[in-house]
């Protein structure tokens, strides 16, 4: 039976994972929609040593710049709230030290509510796609559009695994 593309700003995610090679590649996707929804993302890995950014795009979020960054795990940040999260973190930015110091490395100002979409490959968290509105607050965001992103996300990320098993054997 023959394909049909999917319309619409979830239609090109679904190509750009479908496209993706690599980790970056998804990335690229990733951030694309997430730009369409929020005026700053970036998608972090989470690792044994704590969670690094992979790529980021809006103000002060350069890729460039944030490879650089790896938070530590229960740093007291925003982001162990998507990583106590199973399914999805709609919610504010405290003004705690922790924050500020990680919105300094972020670009800045602490936006007042902030999205983590927790990316799940086999059952654990691998990832976390971020977004804020910068200073302006989220207006009616689309949760269930946003879990389904991460889904799609995670199952990208099985691909690669699975194409870089079936290289290996």
């Amino acid at each position: 039976r023959p394909v049909v593309a999917a319309q619409g700003p979830l239609g090109r995610l679904e190509e750009g994972l479908l496209q993706a090679s690599d980790r970056d590649g998804i990335a690229h996707a990733l951030l694309t929609f997430g730009r369409a929804h929020a005026a700053r993302c970036a998608l972090f890995a989470v690792q044994r040593e704590g969670v690094k950014c992979l790529a980021g795009r809006g103000r002060g979020m350069s890729t460039e710049r944030l490879l650089r960054i790896v938070i530590p795990r229960e740093s007291g940040t925003v982001i162990d709230a998507g990583l106590g999260s199973r399914d999805f973190y709609l919610g504010p930015v405290p003004p705690l030290p922790a924050n500020k110091d990680l919105y300094s490395l972020l670009g800045g100002r602490l936006p007042p509510v902030v999205m983590l979409v927790p990316i799940r490959v086999k059952g654990r968290t691998a990832a976390l796609l971020y977004l804020d509105n910068d200073a302006d607050p989220f207006v009616n965001p689309d949760i269930p559009l946003m879990r389904r992103v991460g889904a799609k996300a995670g199952l990208a990320f099985e691909m690669l695994l699975l194409r870089g098993k079936l290289v290996e054997i």
